[in-house]
């Protein structure tokens, strides 16, 4: 092999030499010349690989500084072309057809998925979600049955941890596995303050409709958490964010990853929100799981659950003050919100420009056909009618909602 690298020929004029079976030797012309190339792969992959002799693809692949690996392909009949880009953790791949010889770039006619095969993704999402909230129902009521007198959090924690590993294990094979192992893109702290900041805005938000819907004597609009237990702080400051977004973030987001980003994670959010069963949570829960969407989906799954961590253990401790000091205390983690809040109003406006790039960029919007195919899932539109008409169930019966709070509750 080293021998017919190193080998210059004279060939009398220009023409391109391809690899042979083996894939061991590939050469382009200058002058008449034949000029070794080094970046060649044989069958047993033991060379650099810019191209892929075993399966008879030729590649061209080139790496960024922050580790995104891009390849566009072309087998020997020029006929299919590969584009990945995993700065997410998740695939996106587009197939396209050239005629022969032809370069593929990035211009080149894609055949995006069927709307069949983007609401088989649907389905299987929020198929998967159902079970799991049906199974933490019906296993908190048998281990009610079973353990008399083990409060409801406790079976909470056991139900919802045991539903997660039992979505992860049957659907083992659909979610990338990637985004849990490591950060995609270093988290600054400008920008963990901007996030921080957004996720502000939504509790701010969130406050406000809390407001009017007091004012207006519409009950039933938020989840009582009842007498605070050790094991309701440990569910809401700890193990209930890291089973949310191992199934929100982790398991809805990466299942939907050929959906596009954008939807992906607007599909997860209101899926985040219509699960809590009432309308406060429906608000902050779509909002915020628009943030966290985002931190999972451009940095990991960790800073994402340290920021659900972090909100809602600053419920916790306000509910664990002094009752005559939990108003102002409260007040006082608002004010704090808010002052990131104006942080990342600021941070936002200086970087507009690469905010409204993510927003214009393509690939982050997925394919044609991707808005019909949510629309028309009968598991999302099953789930969603399920879920308005809890909502609406809790506001006309508010005295129903606190035996709800144990499996709702974030």
């Amino acid at each position: 092999m080293e021998e017919n690298l190193d080998k210059t020929v004279k060939t009398g004029n220009t023409e391109n030499i391809r690899p042979d079976e083996s894939g061991t030797a590939a050469a382009d012309t200058n002058g008449g010349y034949v000029i070794p190339v080094e970046n060649t792969a044989d069958k047993s992959d033991t060379a650099t690989a810019d191209t892929i002799a075993e399966s008879g693809i030729s590649a061209a692949c080139t790496t960024d500084e922050s580790g995104i690996a891009v390849s566009e392909a072309a087998d020997g009949a020029g006929i299919a072309a590969l584009k990945t880009a995993d700065e997410s953790g998740i695939a996106y791949t587009y197939t396209a057809d050239t005629p022969a010889g032809e370069s593929v770039s990035e211009a080149s006619a894609v055949t995006a998925p069927s709307v069949k095969a983007l609401r088989r993704s649907v389905n299987h999402i929020f198929f998967w979600l159902l079970l799991y909230n049906l199974f933490t129902y019906v296993a908190a009521g048998l281990l009610d049955l079973i353990f008399e007198g083990v409060d409801v959090y406790t079976l909470t924690m056991i139900t919802t941890v045991s539903g997660t590993a039992l979505v992860y294990l049957c659907t083992f094979r659909r979610w990338p596995a990637r985004p849990f192992l490591k950060s995609r893109k270093r988290m600054t702290g400008k920008d963990f303050a901007t996030v921080l900041g957004v996720f502000g805005i939504s509790q701010i938000i969130t406050l406000a409709v809390g407001i009017i819907t007091d004012s207006m004597g519409i009950e039933g609009t938020s989840l009582e958490l009842g007498e605070m237990t050790l094991s309701l702080a440990v569910y809401a400051a700890l193990l209930g964010p890291f089973v949310e977004e191992m199934m929100f973030r982790g398991f809805a987001i990466g299942s939907g990853r050929n959906l596009g980003r954008i939807p992906s994670i607007v599909l997860a959010s209101a899926a985040f929100g219509l699960m809590h069963g009432n309308l406060i949570q429906l608000v902050i829960g779509f909002i915020g799981g628009l943030v966290l969407g985002f931190v999972f989906s451009e940095y990991s799954i960790w800073w994402a659950l340290l920021i659900h961590i972090i909100n809602n253990s600053l419920g916790i401790v306000s509910e664990l003050v002094p009752a005559e000091i939990s108003d102002l205390v409260t007040a006082g983690f608002y004010l704090i919100y808010a002052l990131f809040a104006v942080y990342a109003v600021i941070q936002i406006i200086k970087r507009r420009d690469e905010v409204k790039a993510w927003f214009e960029d393509k690939d982050n919007h997925g394919p044609a056909g991707v808005t019909r195919s949510i629309l028309t899932s009968p598991w999302f539109i099953i789930f969603a009618v399920l879920y308005l008409a809890i909502i609406v169930f809790f506001m006309v019966f508010p005295e129903f909602a606190s035996i709800a709070s144990g499996n709702l509750k974030s």
